[in-house]
């Protein structure tokens, strides 16, 4: 079977469009060829915009929150280290994907570990 590319406008064989599982052939409209260029136009223009503005958003943040930052690093690295362990929440007793919650900063280590719901709602 044959397909037209939207954006080549030529026609070619189903097996040079990208799989696409929602469409009734199984694939997509542009071509392999096609989807690599708007796909590399795409990221040419994100890099040069969105990246720059998040890369000074990270910055300010890891100036003004210093301390934070580096008790999330100190959370992260004991977790993936073994010499911490996540518990369940400290309220509703949920197993799962628990964050730690910091009272104070200046002690890293020491943490409540909190369900998502309840992290937010003790941060409001």
């Amino acid at each position: 079977m044959k397909k037209v590319c939207f954006k080549c406008k030529k026609e070619k064989f189903l097996t040079e469009f990208v799989k696409h599982k929602y469409k009734k052939s199984g694939r997509g409209s542009p071509c392999y060829k096609c989807k690599r260029i708007m796909d590399r136009e795409y990221h040419r223009i994100a890099r040069r915009t969105k990246k720059v503005d998040k890369t000074e958003e990270y910055r300010k943040y890891y100036k003004n929150n210093l301390e934070k930052v580096r008790a999330h690093a100190t959370i992260r690295r004991a977790v993936v280290k073994g010499k911490l362990k996540k518990l369940s929440c400290a309220i509703c007793k949920l197993v799962g994907n628990s964050h730690g919650h910091h009272s104070d900063y200046s002690k890293p280590l020491e943490v409540i570990w909190l369900c998502p719901l309840h992290h937010k709602q003790i941060h409001k």
